[in-house]
């Protein structure tokens, strides 16, 4: 128990890890809103999940109050059914259909009421109104149906999800409070050779793994690629990878460069969530492109390779390459042909959105200008 009457409870994502106590139930909700006249008849919703095993029905006013002949505001009732079917039309609240809400009030009021299910889902739920509708300003009485709340009676332990159980006295807050969390993320399998406390690789490696965590779009890439549980291990195994080819580009993300701030960092890092499902190639490929790389198939294997500084091999020039000959013997056109980016195309200005960590991480924009370019091509955004 915190100060504040705040009680955090922790999971860390474990294929073995117990339920959260206290935390005996899932609630679905399903908001509406709708407003039930005696004129219209019910309004019916039906629930999104066949598995629940109670259901709450919140309904409410606007206001309710009635102005007598002498002007005196007084207080109204408002009748109404809520009748609740599985999905063979069977009753399932029989014997518990009529309710009422009796008061005076001038602004809102919900009311919630539960109830035990019974069949086969989904359920229906209607709700009708029996009072008569407000007629004019001396009644007021306007009814509505808020919504349905599903409830699945079932302690859940959400193995492999990190989980934290959160629970606040409500003298303490207004509203349900916003909670954020820093994440570590999960642990990865990298080199053997790797020294996380010194950020280096030292001896040579003979393709051996340890697990730890790490933020190497690198090992995260490899990660992904031979991950059997979220990745696409069940496809592909490590013989299917070149694993040696993947070292130097790691080891070229893991170099300390300049942070422009006037210390240093690691020049590629991956602090990114893939919190849905898309086409693993692409999903790979875009994984990828945070270290400038992309990866292909060739010689059985697949491959990643990275955009970056290499040595010269070859030099081109005009001595060496095929030239168009014409019938006299002349060139008929130059060897290169030059061509440039388009005028419209040159940006000289870039707004770059990123996650400021000094700022609970919180979304900010860069801005950053090329002043000759401006004085040459005019404000161009990217």
């Amino acid at each position: 128990m915190f100060d504040g009457g705040v009680d955090i409870i922790f999971r860390d994502g474990s294929q073995e890890q117990t339920s959260i106590p206290g935390f005996d139930d899932v609630k679905i909700e399903q908001s509406l809103g709708l407003q039930v006249k005696k004129n219209v008849g019910p309004i019916s919703a039906t629930t999104t999940n066949s598995l629940l095993n109670q259901l709450v029905v919140r309904v409410g006013v606007a206001s309710l109050f009635a102005v007598a002949d002498d002007g005196a505001i007084r207080g109204t009732k408002v009748d109404f059914i809520i009748r609740i079917t599985d999905s063979i039309g069977t009753v399932v609240n029989q014997g518990n259909t009529n309710f009422s809400i009796q008061g005076k009030t001038r602004g809102p009021y919900d009311r919630e009421y539960s109830f035990n299910l019974s069949g086969s889902g989904p359920w229906t739920v209607s709700v009708q109104k029996v009072t008569d509708d407000s007629s004019s300003v001396r009644l007021n009485n306007d009814f509505y149906f808020r919504a349905i709340v599903g409830i699945i009676t079932e302690t859940l332990r959400y193995p492999n999800s990190a989980l934290v159980g959160i629970k606040v006295s409500s003298e303490n807050f207004q509203n349900v409070p916003a909670i954020s969390a820093l994440l570590q993320g999960i642990k990865i399998r990298v080199p053997t050779v790797y020294n996380r406390s010194s950020n280096s690789y030292s001896g040579i490696w003979n393709g051996s793994f340890k697990v730890e965590f790490n933020n190497n779009p690198v090992w995260v890439f490899y990660d992904l690629l031979t991950n059997a549980r979220y990745g696409a291990g069940l496809f592909i195994e490590q013989e299917d990878i070149d694993i040696y080819g993947l070292l130097p580009i790691a080891k070229y993300c893991d170099e300390m460069v300049p942070d422009g701030k006037g210390g240093r960092e690691k020049r590629f890092t991956f602090n990114a969530y893939i919190n849905n499902r898309a086409e693993a190639f692409e999903v790979l490929n875009a994984l990828a492109a945070s270290f400038r790389g992309m990866l292909y198939y060739a010689q059985g294997q697949i491959i990643a390779t990275q955009d970056t500084k290499k040595r010269v091999t070859k030099l081109f020039s005009p001595s060496n390459v095929v030239n168009e000959i014409d019938d006299s013997g002349n060139v008929s056109s130059p060897p290169f042909v030059y061509e440039g980016t388009a005028r419209k195309a040159r940006k000289t200005v870039a707004l770059v959105s990123w996650n400021d960590p000094n700022d609970r991480y919180k979304a900010k924009i860069e801005y950053i200008e090329d002043r000759a370019g401006i004085e040459r091509y005019g404000y161009r955004e990217t």
